[in-house]
């Protein structure tokens, strides 16, 4: 089964709030929370009170309230302020000073006809976490559309990958709640006054799949996280058939085409033993140069070798009982196929980094090993200068991963051309704290 995200009990009541706000007033700029209408009398209410601890002798006056994101007014009078009319509910109250990157985020449990009192809120400063929601509408380009008014929430995990703190008292901790944020029309959102920290940034739309990405935040500095979210697609299975030719039209006959999924695919039999595939599916072309594979529905990627012959790759997308018709031409390898790889690991402040190790790897069975499905690992450790030299790498797709103590493992995608020595700076930007 595919993993499903769960939209917050936000959008239960803002999304219609959010809509009619765009109408009558259009969306706002992704630096500035939107601002929410009155909600209705009859819906079920209650009120927050509580204190800013200021600072520098800040007034209360230059604060900004919002609610699960979503802008909000309040009743200020000295440091302390009053939220009335908010939703019954578990929330996420966020404060920021305006001009600053001063904030908290704080838990808040609404109760009907009730008031939620927090004694004293405190601002930390923190950095910001912003990037763009997209909707992938072609799968064989990158570019997407941008999706609008939707919810994305960045909640706090700790080194060893559990949640945070929890709220339990009346002095709150800004570090322990639960991010809310919307995008703009532009697809953009942004949490400012991020507490720093590890957080886990996600995404569910309907009908799309969900998206997940992993930050960390420092103080007064940007983490960036995009989302490019495709179509949920019925799970079942459907078929990926065409022809492979050269670039006269000569069928090639042997050809292996692989598709590679993001899913596993298994099963039990009648005994109890389980059977798992891990997303690997291939088969060789016949003398006619055609090939024909069943495959589970869902996004995948499409790869074919042949000896003398440069890779050919393409994103597919299959729906459950389709069959899609893949036709590819492979272009002759006239290069030696082999490339260079040089470059230095470096600290976020430029320092070079001595012995760390980079370790290349291919996805999947790929140009090193002729696709035969085993990943072949290649190996290579910085100098005194933090510099490191990889000779005769088979072109193609390869993964590196740069291990070094003190630091959070870096992992990159590089793609490798025949004949093209290619130079590349790794930074490590996360230390282990």
């Amino acid at each position: 089964m595919r993993p499903t995200l769960v939209t917050s009990q936000m959008s239960r009541w803002m999304a219609p709030v959010f809509v009619l706000l765009a109408t009558s007033l259009g969306l706002v700029g992704h630096n500035a929370p939107t601002q929410a209408s009155p909600a209705p009398p009859s819906a079920a209410m209650g009120h927050v009170t509580g204190r800013v601890a200021t600072a520098g002798g800040a007034r209360a006056a230059r604060f900004i309230f919002t609610l699960d994101g979503v802008r909000v007014r309040a009743r200020l009078k000295a440091d302390r302020f009053t939220l009335r009319n908010l939703p019954v509910g578990g929330h996420t109250l966020a404060i920021f000073q305006a001009g600053t990157s001063r904030a908290a985020y704080v838990p808040v449990r609404i109760r009907r006809n009730a008031t939620e009192r927090l004694s004293r809120v405190e601002l930390v400063v923190g950095g910001q976490i912003t990037g763009i929601v997209t909707r992938v509408v072609d799968p064989h380009d990158t570019a997407g559309e941008p999706i609008s008014g939707v919810e994305v929430v960045a909640e706090r995990v700790s080194d060893d990958g559990t949640g945070g703190g929890k709220h339990g008292g009346r002095r709150v901790s800004p570090s322990t709640a639960r991010l809310v944020a919307v995008t703009d029309k532009s697809g953009a959102y942004a949490f400012r006054g991020a507490p720093p920290g590890s957080y886990e940034v996600s995404v569910a739309v309907p009908g799309l799949e969900g998206g997940l990405n992993w930050v960390y935040v420092e103080a007064n500095r940007t983490a960036v996280a995009d989302f490019q979210l495709r179509e949920a697609v019925e799970e079942g299975v459907g078929k990926v058939r065409g022809r492979i030719s050269d670039a006269e039209g000569v069928p090639v006959e042997g050809a292996l085409v692989s598709v590679y999924t993001d899913d596993v695919w298994a099963a039990s039999t009648a005994r109890g033993v389980r059977v798992i595939n891990p997303g690997y599916f291939s088969t060789l072309t016949d003398e006619n140069g055609d090939y024909a594979l069943n495959i589970p529905s869902g996004h995948g990627h499409l790869i074919v070798y042949a000896e003398g012959y440069l890779p050919a790759q393409q994103n597919v997308l299959v729906r459950r009982r389709q069959v899609l018709v893949v036709d590819l031409s492979l272009e002759a390898d006239t290069h030696s196929g082999l490339a260079t790889l040089a470059g230095q690991v470096v600290n976020q402040a430029g320092e070079p980094i001595a012995g760390a190790v980079i370790t290349l790897t291919t996805p999947y069975g790929g140009p090193a090993d002729g696709g035969g499905g085993v990943n072949p690992v290649l190996t290579a450790e910085t100098d005194k200068h933090g510099y490191f030299h990889f000779e005769a790498v088979p072109a193609g797709t390869w993964i590196a991963w740069v291990e070094t103590s003190g630091y959070v493992p870096l992992e990159e995608v590089l793609e490798l051309k025949p004949g093209v020595a290619k130079d590349i700076q790794f930074v490590m930007l996360r230390p282990i704290r």
